[in-house]
């Protein structure tokens, strides 16, 4: 999967959609742990850092 190859075994977060399931059999296949999450649970995120306005929402 090109950019997990080189990860160590680890967890891989990402939004549960619809080829979600199917890349995180590929995560499992590769020795990674997938963990779904509900798209209401995710935030807005850029480069893992939160937008401004959801700081100031919550």
């Amino acid at each position: 999967m090109g950019c997990l190859d080189t990860l160590r075994p680890c967890v891989v977060a990402m939004e549960a959609y619809g080829g979600a399931h199917h890349i995180g059999r590929l995560c499992l296949q590769n020795g990674r742990e997938p963990r779904l999450m509900s798209p209401l649970h995710v935030g807005c995120h850029v480069d893992g850092v939160r937008i401004a306005s959801e700081y100031q929402a919550n």
